[in-house]
């Protein structure tokens, strides 16, 4: 498979998977032999997105495919981020934007855009390039 710019021969298995008290029967994932190229991790990728293999699908029942990433400062030296799995236990007052589907990569999160600001001033940009457009 690919991932970015490398490539990745691995082989699939199934366990169950526990976290905390909670269990993903059947979990499906990959033991990696060899990688090459530049954009895959050492330590792994735990799948997030829409497909029929990502931790999200496989576990709807339990999480409801909710989860939210706080993703960390590129200057913190001490924080690496926290996952939240599940509808319970999500920050309060959290800031989020509906994601779109796309049905030509049904596996993938979008987001619509609506301007893009460099510190406080808005760039000019027609609407319409914006746009989500599935096409392009």
């Amino acid at each position: 498979m690919t991932y970015g710019n490398s490539v990745i021969e691995a082989n699939l298995a199934q366990d169950n998977l526990t976290l905390a008290t909670d269990s993903v029967v059947g979990y499906p994932f990959s033991c990696i032999k060899k990688a090459t190229g530049g954009s895959f991790p050492p330590q792994g990728v735990l799948g997030l997105g829409r497909g029929p293999l990502s931790f999200v699908s496989q576990s709807q029942t339990l999480y409801k495919s909710t989860f939210s990433y706080c993703l960390p400062s590129f200057k913190s030296s001490n924080f690496s981020g926290t996952l939240r799995l599940g509808t319970n236990g999500q920050p309060i007052n959290m800031k989020y934007t509906p994601l779109l589907v796309n049905p030509r990569r049904t596996s993938l999160y979008y987001v619509n855009l609506i301007g893009i600001r460099v510190g406080s001033k808005v760039v000019n940009i027609p609407p319409s390039a914006l746009a989500f457009n599935p096409n392009t």
